[in-house]
């Protein structure tokens, strides 16, 4: 079954040519169609279907306006029509000859499975982190096209950071009764440190402003999309049930380490609560908060972020805080 492997590229022109080699090098590569999708950088890429004939198939098509990723897989997605589908950033490499066989083996297994997650290799500094079990960034991941069409799952428009997180959650809340996203624990994808990229500009700006803030808009569009078209209704309050604790912890993040942006996450806690949060708070015991606290703390510490941060508004505080909030509306 054909693959659709579907690159953004924006002044990519440094690292594609060893992203592509790790492409071509597959044992499955015959059935692997690339698509670089050029995000307006003022560049061009022909060069690379000359470079690769014969070892690859790749084409170029071109965005008129700079998007962002997720623009740039959103046309991809819409210009191609391979019944399988993958992403890539062009900074990345495959962990190995076997990765997408593997993924694609693993993905046709067996009939309802509709999306694979395997395992990848993060490198820090000298280190490589194995992420697993991720349903957050696109990589190491393939997906069947049928299930994406049916639902309308995409990429939105306005999302410019985390509409990664967006288009998996939307995955989440429409999965029927038998369709299946697994994960295997092969790790098939190496996501290389890029020490240019945004996320660590300006003393890590973006990550505690748009980044974070962006999740947050990333929950409330893919949860309101769910809702107006009939989403699983169960996943979406399985969601909202554990997300509460999760904030909290970002919260506290910004809150310790950059105040200056404190406000502007408190109004879009505010925004989530109001809008999507509200939907199931009274169904909410201290059982279902304190879980929620417990496994967001427990993953957050796991993950290095709060060992140096001394919360200044308590969970209970954090709450309550948002109810008054919620009350005021009503």
């Amino acid at each position: 079954m054909k693959i659709d492997l579907i690159i953004p590229c924006y002044k990519a022109h440094d690292t594609l040519n060893r992203c592509l080699c790790s492409i071509a090098s597959q044992t499955i590569a015959k059935d692997i169609t690339v698509t670089l999708v050029n995000d307006a950088d003022g560049t061009n890429y022909d060069e690379y279907i000359d470079r690769f004939e014969g070892m690859l198939d790749v084409q170029v098509i071109d965005l008129e306006k700079n998007g962002g990723p997720g623009v740039a897989r959103q046309w991809g997605m819409d210009h191609t029509t391979n019944p399988l589908i993958m992403f890539m950033d062009a900074d990345d490499l495959l962990f190995g000859p076997f990765s997408v066989e593997t993924l694609r083996d693993s993905l046709l297994k067996e009939d309802n499975n509709v999306m694979i997650t395997s395992s990848f290799l993060e490198e820090q500094g000298d280190n490589f982190i194995r992420h697993e079990r991720d349903m957050v960034w696109m990589f190491g991941k393939i997906y069947k096209r049928e299930f994406i069409h049916k639902y309308d799952i995409h990429f939105p428009p306005h999302l410019r950071c985390n509409e990664d997180l967006c288009f998996h959650k939307q995955i989440g809340f429409y999965l029927g009764e038998n369709e299946k996203v697994k994960s295997i624990a092969n790790d098939t994808y190496y996501w290389m440190e890029n020490m240019n990229s945004i996320t660590r500009k300006n003393d890590y700006e973006y990550y505690y402003r748009g980044s974070v803030q962006g999740m947050v808009d990333a929950w409330i569009y893919s949860i309101r999309d769910a809702i107006n078209h009939n989403g699983n209704k169960d996943n979406i309050e399985l969601f909202l049930k554990s997300t509460i604790g999760t904030l909290y912890a970002y919260y506290i993040q910004v809150e310790e380490r950059k105040p200056q942006f404190e406000a502007e996450l408190w109004q879009k806690c505010v925004e989530f609560y109001k809008t999507t949060f509200s939907l199931i708070r009274d169904k909410m015991t201290l059982a279902d908060f304190n879980k929620s606290y417990e496994e967001a703390m427990t993953n957050a510490y796991a993950r290095h972020k709060l060992f140096d941060c001394m919360p200044r508004t308590s969970f209970r505080e954090f709450v309550r805080k948002l109810d008054k909030e919620l009350d005021k509306s009503n």
